[in-house]
């Protein structure tokens, strides 16, 4: 939790963003932009401190103190300018560097092989009582497929901290082990083991926790479980995202099961507008708008049937990424192939707020690939809609 100290709040990167990074220059444009009565004099952080500084010309208001914590905790992390080379062709050639305007986005995909990474439309279950299995260290979940945000499937994981499975006994929250444990565990020359045994671990594609010890009582577990396999890029209110490329990553042991969707969507009620939707009508539902409220805009879906779809309209492939890592389970333990659409060559995907669009990326059936990898990461700019 942050600290006020009149003027100043005193933050942490780690603990009080959404990505647990800070970019001074965005988030001084961010909180500027807020409705507080009075001026901020900026934002510092000492040297490498994970800790951070806003300061105010005065002391803001209870109420503003929250909506400045409120746009801390939503801050990307994303520097406001990234350069790029523009060039200008009126006579002689000439090439400029020029800042770019808005900021760089990047995101990734759920695994398609993996249910248990497939977290965007994953539904909380709260405060469920495990079954016992007979045994009386393992126990079961009344679903499958429980959403793993510990174990290094999901890129930037900690992004997602707060859908891991909270389990307790008798009132008292218990420990998972740790990622990292059983291999260090295994390698005593590694020198002392840093992770945490805990008191538990998980199956997530069961559903099932076994304990090392047995429970006084059955465990009360909350947790997400995956409901599709979608993946969506949907742009904040008042920006626009223009997607520069994207790239699939395939291990090669690869074996599709389904057709792979990309479509470009539009807020149903905003299409039956005309595109005229008032912002404000969102503000009033007091949350997400449902899946279901989508329409794909007709003409620009992609359906990938085949693994040769990708090849032939994959402006750029890659050569193959050999397997990195030995035994170890951070290891990479297969080659990957990698294919790029490479928009900013032609015309970029642009994805606007005030248009209600957004991209989702998934798979047709929601049938799991077979093999190990299947992955996609946009790679986007996030600007200001004028």
């Amino acid at each position: 939790m942050p600290a006020w100290q009149t003027t100043k709040g005193i933050f942490s990167a780690a603990a009080d963003t959404k990505f647990g990074r800070v970019a001074l220059d965005s988030l001084d444009a961010e909180l500027r932009a807020l409705p507080v009565s009075v001026a901020l004099d900026g934002v510092t952080q000492p040297g490498s401190s994970d800790q951070f500084i806003v300061d105010y010309k005065a002391e803001p208001s209870a109420a503003e103190k929250q909506l400045i914590e409120a746009a801390v905790a939503a801050h990307e992390g994303i520097p406001q300018t990234d350069p790029q080379a523009r060039v200008n062709n009126v006579g002689a050639l000439a090439v400029e560097v020029t800042p770019r305007t808005g900021s760089p986005f990047e995101d990734y995909a759920v695994n398609w092989c993996d249910p248990t990474t497939w977290w965007p439309d994953a539904e909380k279950v709260e405060n469920v009582v495990a079954n016992s299995t007979g045994d009386p260290l393992v126990f079961d979940l009344p679903d499958e497929r429980i959403i793993d945000v510990t174990h290094g499937k999901i890129t930037q994981e900690f992004r997602l901290a707060d859908m891991a499975p909270v389990v307790s006994v008798d009132g008292i929250v218990l420990t998972e082990r740790s990622f990292g444990y059983d291999d260090h565990a295994a390698n005593p020359g590694w020198g002392p083991n840093p992770h945490d045994a805990g008191d538990y671990t998980i199956d997530y594609a069961a559903g099932t926790i076994t304990f090392f010890d047995p429970p006084i009582e059955p465990p009360t577990v909350t947790y997400h479980r995956a409901t599709t396999s979608n993946w969506y890029i949907t742009p904040k209110d008042g920006r626009t995202i223009r997607v520069l490329a994207i790239e699939v990553q395939f291990s090669r042991d690869i074996e599709m099961r389904d057709a792979m969707v990309f479509a470009p969507e539009i807020l149903a009620a905003a299409a039956a507008a005309g595109g005229m939707l008032d912002p404000a009508l969102l503000a009033s539902n007091g949350g997400p708008i449902p899946d279901t409220s989508y329409l794909p805009i007709a003409g620009r879906e992609r359906e990938y049937k085949r693994i040769r779809d990708f090849i032939v309209e994959a402006q750029r492939s890659f050569p193959i990424i050999p397997q990195v890592g030995g035994s170890s389970y951070r290891a990479m333990g297969d080659e990957f192939v990698v294919f790029r659409w490479p928009y900013e060559e032609a015309a970029a995907r642009d994805l606007s707020a005030s248009q209600f669009t957004r991209l989702r990326v998934g798979l047709k059936n929601h049938i799991p690939f077979g093999g190990t990898f299947a992955n996609a990461t946009s790679y986007s700019v996030s600007e200001a809609e004028s």
